[in-house]
């Protein structure tokens, strides 16, 4: 549990500093056009950690008087079997799907993809990765959040 805590720390601050930055003086609105995407997410308990994390950020810049953009679209990375298995729950709180094909298919064959001994075993057509991403297709779809 500490090492959650102190992952969610480290994200809340690297969050704020992200929206800190986001200042375009170009734009109309003076944003960039800045999405957040969360990787390695597992379940929908982590993304609304994390969005809390990204809660918490906007509280501080907003006590300290930083302008950011309020709006900004928090995503959820699909790269593990248990994020794609859970895709609908995910969707209903994440803004986007990405999803990670390579990490995918190496936590799916429990192969890692840099280890020559073991690459082999990383099939280039996978009915069983095509099916993960399949779920998260299919949960994007009914949420009607975009999959980039």
């Amino acid at each position: 549990m500490y090492l959650k805590a102190t992952i969610l720390t480290i994200l809340g601050w690297f969050i704020g500093m992200v929206l800190d930055a986001n200042i375009d003086f170009g734009d109309p609105m003076g944003f960039l056009s800045l999405r957040i995407l969360l990787p390695m997410v597992s379940t929908r308990d982590e993304f609304e950690h994390a969005l809390d994390a990204v809660y918490r950020a906007k509280c501080a810049l907003r006590e300290r008087g930083v302008p950011f953009a309020e709006t900004v679209p928090v995503g959820a990375f699909i790269e593990t079997p248990a994020a794609a298995l859970t895709a609908g729950d995910l969707a209903r709180r994440a803004a986007f799907f990405n999803v990670g094909t390579n990490n995918l298919i190496q936590y799916t064959y429990a192969a890692d993809r840099v280890n020559p001994q073991v690459r082999a075993y990383l099939p280039a057509a996978s009915p069983a990765v095509y099916r993960l991403v399949r779920f998260a297709v299919e949960a994007a779809a009914e949420a009607r959040i975009p999959l980039c």
